[in-house]
């Protein structure tokens, strides 16, 4: 049963593992290897079940280790009570011993369907989450009563390169090694009023700054070639100095071949340690410079290298349902489901009533070279590039030259109202989300713009959410893309109003509404409609106008692009007014809760409607019946099957009973919980779902980094963690900081577990460990963070639409004059909850430290102050 083109070898087992029913295999496809491992828990056994279970852990963690290839766990474990949505269990020795197992190897589990009755017990285990796809549970096989699981393997030769003749590489420049001296100097010396003064139009302006700037590349960028390949031949990535090594080793290894000479061996032997140190300290630099440059995506395409062979985007089913493999066929087919989204205006323009009065407008933007040179110079140093193939790091750097020319080419577009062509285009990279690989529903559009465009775009932003700040034309209820508002004070206000109802014994029904490709969707003329609404005329209008007509995007795979299609509705992608004009598209909406019980929260297009009661039905349906004849108005997409309702209550036989709310005649799915803006809200707001999950994908990335890092270096390692795992475990936690034991243990595990296993720290006990690595635990660090958002929200720096802080009245006693009022509680949502559980702490904060005059000054003062009596870890 084994292909002839797949090289297996069975892995030998230590004798004392004979009562361990396992098999295990390294197979090799080409130049991908991967450890296969089959294992059976049988539901009893003649030891004890926890002997049984200690053994088979110890046995199958030594086959984990000792292998650098990625791994596929399968079989029987016999484990039905793990929720593994969730990667949780019940309180249970043997439940606690398997999971801990799960989290500390760092493993996937994708089997999510019953296996055998209602029971999940054939499980599919993996270390390199993108190696498995498409596994489905189907009929029983043969006699068994057990289901048949099957999957699919991204390894191998099932990612081919078309048939598009790439031999010679792609060309491209380097720009992180350019001379920015000399292109300084030679665009400095450039007239540019000279330059400009023989045209008169923004594409000729244009050209002109363009044709400098690239003759400044080509003669101060090198050029460098980039060889596509989908093997995982690690020579192609070395320096030149190291391949020669490793020629002269090959070199070597025939020449003892050859002749049998010991002395032969032994200079083979010897070169070979050379060779294989040296490229561990290639590594080691490697590794040091990506954890100091503090890129995320750099840090996963490393990671994901030294995982999986999955480079490039699999061959993709076309509408007949055949596998394209050719690169441009597979851009066209990306490029027309991404299309096919768009919206057709229906020419129906709904009456809009002006926000403002006729004295209050945004018209004009001014650019000078003061500003451009300030947001130049904020731009993140980035090499990736739109259109015109000018990257951040290129325009940041040559800053200075580029101001003056860049503000006089953004003021003759914006009093013309003419955008240059390329301003107007987009490269689309398909990005990989979930389920099947093959099917185009499952990428997600990244668009590439101009960064020139993208500079001008963000003056105008600026200018646009002062007055619109300033007006105070904002919807109180969005939260996204705003300054003072986040996911985190979009949760804070709803889950302090669910856990207010919760205290009064009130039960709280949320509606989840999902937008249908929202971005994608939102009308031009409609959006235009709005902005004069809100008093946005002039040349800004126009602009805009401009800006959202004649758009054009191509779809790249491989450096190979689709034809070109017209982009006909939605907010651009990839700019920096899409999101604020999105704002502005959807801010009407909470009109159609004025009047009633009901209250909104939005994070851009992600919307929720909720509303507490006692006994009496709430205006909920009315409002989601509003909220249809809304979109429809606006021709927004309503996603039916992903709208969702929740019921929060401490009563147990109203959270069983169905709601049954519909929007548009669809009655909404009931769910016992939500992910919501990232953290998993349940029905009694307890979070223990959601401290299981993040626990599982921290120990996940940290089990990456230590296996996937050559380097051992403490501090390496530690900036690593600090970087990749902790914002894991520390995401808006004011909303859900646990107060049990046991969840704040389950946090505290992923940071003890990966300390031990810094080198020359395994001996000491937990906290020497963060003493000698200059640590401070998660829970200390949570109490900082809940100190510091109190605040920023006494002192104005976080906008709260609710009035979670009550100072207290009480002037006599000791301390300092913002000590809040802690109000009674009844359960333990509220009384734990965040306006609740700093009080006492805040209330104990001397007076300097309150008293400091910023957020940064806070923070520093209360690092002087000693918090472990607040800490409950035993």
């Amino acid at each position: 049963m084994i292909r002839k083109d797949v090289l297996v070898t069975e892995v030998t087992v230590s004798n004392n593992y004979d009562s361990v029913e396992l098999c295990c295999v390294d197979l090799k496809f080409g130049d991908d290897y991967l450890r296969v491992i089959v294992y059976y828990r049988p539901p009893y056994y003649t030891f004890t079940d926890e002997q049984y279970l200690d053994l088979s852990l110890q046995c199958l963690s030594s086959l984990l280790t000792n292998t650098t290839s990625p791994i596929i766990l399968m079989g029987d474990f016999n484990f039905p009570k793990v929720d593994w949505t969730h990667y949780s269990a019940p309180e249970n020795p043997l439940y606690n011993k398997f999971m801990t197992f799960v989290n500390e190897n760092g493993l996937s589990q994708f089997v999510l369907q019953p296996t055998r009755q209602d029971n999940i017990l054939d499980l599919v285990f993996t270390n390199a989450s993108n190696l498995i796809s498409d596994l489905q549970v189907d009929y029983t096989f043969s006699t068994s009563d057990h289901q048949l699981v099957k999957f699919s393997v991204n390894a191998g030769d099932s990612e081919v390169i078309a048939t598009n003749n790439q031999d010679d590489g792609l060309l491209y420049y380097d720009f992180a090694c350019a001379d920015y001296d000399a292109m300084a100097t030679y665009l400095s010396n450039v007239d540019w009023f000279y330059e400009f003064s023989f045209v008169f139009n923004v594409d000729e302006y244009w050209h002109i700054f363009v044709y400098h700037l690239n003759v400044a590349i080509e003669s101060y960028v090198p050029v460098k070639r980039k060889r596509i390949s989908l093997s995982n031949n690690k020579k192609r990535s070395y320096p030149k100095s190291i391949r020669h090594m490793l020629n002269r080793k090959n070199v070597y290894w025939k020449r003892w071949r050859m002749t049998n000479d010991p002395r032969h061996n032994q200079a083979y032997k010897a070169y070979s340690a050379k060779c294989k140190e040296a490229i561990k300290d290639y590594y080691r630099n490697l590794e040091i410079k990506l954890v100091q440059s503090d890129n995320l995506g750099r840090f996963y395409r490393y990671v994901n290298g030294k995982m999986s062979g999955r480079k490039l985007i699999p061959p993709i089913k076309n509408a007949a349902g055949n596998l394209i493999t050719d690169n441009v066929s597979r851009a066209n087919i990306f490029n027309e489901y991404f299309a096919s989204v768009f919206t057709r205006d229906d020419n129906n323009l709904p009456q809009f009533t002006k926000r403002v009065d006729s004295t209050v407008k945004c018209c004009d933007v001014c650019f000078t070279p003061a500003k451009v040179l300030k947001v130049l110079q904020g731009l993140k140093s980035k090499n990736s590039h739109g259109p015109d193939g000018f990257p951040n790091i290129l325009l940041k750097r040559l800053s200075t030259a580029l101001c003056h020319p860049l503000a006089f080419v953004f003021q003759a577009s914006f009093r013309s109202h003419v955008l240059p062509a390329s301003w107007l285009h987009a490269i689309v990279i398909p990005v990989f989300k979930k389920g099947p690989t093959s099917s185009t529903s499952n990428y997600r559009p990244i668009s590439l713009t101009c960064v020139c465009c993208r500079v001008m775009e963000r003056i105008i932003n600026q200018e646009l959410l002062s007055y619109l700040y300033q007006h105070g034309l904002i919807s109180k209820c969005q939260h996204g893309f705003l300054h003072k508002r986040s996911t985190c004070t979009n949760l804070l206000e709803s889950v302090y109003d669910w856990s207010i109802a919760l205290n009064n014994k009130l039960t709280t029904d949320i509606v989840y509404i999902d937008f249908q490709k929202a971005f994608d969707t939102v009308s031009h003329q409609k959006l235009l409609n709005k902005l004069e609404g809100y008093g946005i005329c002039g040349d800004l209008l126009a602009w805009l106008t401009a800006f959202l007509s004649n758009r054009t995007q191509v779809v790249s795979i491989n450096g190979y692009t689709s034809d070109t299609v017209s982009i006909t509705s939605g907010v651009p992608q990839g700019s920096v007014l899409g999101p604020t004009l999105f704002l502005l598209f959807i801010n009407d909406i909470d009109e159609i809760f004025c009047g009633t019980n009901v209250c909104m929260k939005l994070f851009a297009d992600d919307a929720k409607l909720y509303s507490s009661f006692d006994n009496f039905p709430c205006d909920l349906q009315s409002v989601c019946d509003k909220l249809k004849i809304w979109a429809d108005k606006w021709q927004m997409r309503i996603a039916f099957n992903k709208c969702t309702v929740q019921r929060i209550s401490n009563r147990d036989n109203l959270i069983t009973c169905n709601p049954g709310y519909s929007i548009g005649g669809h009655v909404l799915l009931q769910t016992n919980e939500t992910r919501d803006l990232g953290v998993i809200i349940d029905n009694k707001l307890k979070f223990n779902s959601y401290v299981s999950t993040v626990v599982h994908k921290a120990h996940m990335r940290a089990n990456v980094i230590l296996r996937t890092f050559v380097t051992r270096d403490p501090d390496v390692l530690v900036q690593a963690f600090i970087t990749y795992v902790r914002p894991i475990l520390e995401y808006c936690t004011p909303v859900w900081s646990p107060y049990t034991v046991c969840n704040i243990n389950k946090i505290e595990s992923c940071q003890r577990w990966f300390t031990k296993r810094i080198k020359g720290l395994f001996g000491l006990d937990y906290t020497h460990r963060l003493a000698h690595l200059g640590l401070e635990t998660l829970q200390i660090r949570r109490i900082k963070y809940d100190l510091q958002l109190c605040f920023k929200i006494i002192n104005g720096d976080i906008s709260l639409h609710c009035n979670m802080f009550d100072l207290s009245n009480l002037t006599h006693t000791r301390g300092h004059k913002y000590k809040l009022y802690k109000h009674q509680s009844n359960v333990n949502a509220h009384k734990y909850f965040f306006c609740n559980r700093v009080c006492d702490i805040w209330n104990m904060l001397p007076e300097y430290v309150v008293d400091a005059p910023s957020s940064d000054s806070f923070k520093r003062r209360l690092n002087s102050i000693d918090l472990s009596q607040f800490v409950v870890l035993p």
